[in-house]
């Protein structure tokens, strides 16, 4: 309970910071290139699971004939596409939710892509559809007050997507469902195509390829790090190589971690509370009673966000 509710927490704070970014104009578009199906399999497998929990049915249907490679700022599309289906699965209680991506042209270097995020919940008033693209106002609050939001997903939404030269497009019935809509342009970057796109299949191929690649039970490494979900995860990574793992959960702890032993590895987080990783870094060096002096160490971060 206490993790659903910081989870409802943080996602009310990052809607709260992306409309003072974009009302401060400090929100930027930032193309980049990626594969349009990577991305599309990425968003149905975190989308899918949410459907799941509710019994909903999860229809995706992607144009074979796409282009693949392409150029655009995929985080914000992700964005838009997460919000929408989110939205769709939170407001359908029985029935569908579906996922249309279809090609609308491909010429000089670019194509048209649009988005169609449809479902079968309980629809929005035609008098209420305006009230959508207003921030922080939510339609029919007495009837949705079970229904965590803050009314400023599709605000956010329609922002980004003028931010994008596009624009959201809004059907609804009221009792029988919703259909939100969007075509964006997007530099082409390659020939290749989507092609078959089946999640059940991919999945299933994962599964049958993944075979640990060597196995190293007298290795010994250690993971600092002070977050300790990055360690678990570390851990449960290397599980299958049956390498030895230590954990230390700050710089003061690697140091007397090092002092009693030696490691073939150290991988260490850059941003810690106290000593940094590269201050524990030269203090190791420093240290006469260090037996990891030989010892490659690997620092980790995360801290590669655009301002």
């Amino acid at each position: 309970d206490i993790h659903s509710a910081a989870q409802a927490l943080l996602g009310i704070i990052n809607d709260i910071l992306d409309i003072a970014k974009i009302e401060t104009g400090k929100m930027e578009i930032i193309p980049v290139s990626y594969e349009l199906k990577d991305f599309l399999y990425n968003v149905v497998n975190m989308m899918s699971l949410k459907a799941s929990t509710k019994d909903l049915e999860f229809e995706v249907c992607v144009d074979e004939s796409l282009p693949n490679l392409l150029e655009g700022d995929d985080i914000r599309i992700r964005q838009i596409l997460v919000n929408l289906i989110n939205n769709a699965i939170k407001y359908t209680h029985n029935g569908k939710v579906s996922l249309f991506v279809t090609k609308k042209s491909w010429k000089n270097g670019t194509t048209k892509i649009e988005f169609v995020v449809k479902d079968t919940g309980i629809g929005i008033k035609e008098e209420d559809i305006k009230k959508l693209f207003v921030a922080f106002e939510r339609i029919e609050e007495k009837r949705n007050r079970n229904i965590e939001g803050t009314g400023l997903g599709i605000n956010i939404c329609v922002q980004l997507l003028e931010m994008m030269n596009s624009s959201l497009q809004v059907e609804s019935e009221y009792g029988k469902g919703s259909t939100f809509s969007f075509v964006l342009e997007q530099k082409v970057k390659g020939n290749e195509i989507v092609g078959e796109f089946d999640m059940l299949k991919k999945r299933a191929l994962e599964l049958a390829a993944y075979q640990v690649v060597f196995t190293a039970p007298k290795a010994c490494v250690l993971v600092v790090d002070d977050n300790a979900m990055n360690r678990k995860v570390f851990c449960n990574l290397l599980k299958q190589t049956k390498i030895q793992v230590d954990e230390a959960e700050d710089g003061a702890n690697c140091l007397q971690l090092v002092a009693k032993k030696h490691y073939d590895l150290i991988f260490m987080d850059h941003m810690m509370p106290g000593m940094d990783g590269v201050e524990t870094l030269h203090a190791m060096e420093e240290m006469p009673e260090n037996m990891c002096k030989e010892t490659p160490v690997i620092i980790l971060t995360a801290n590669a966000v655009v301002g």
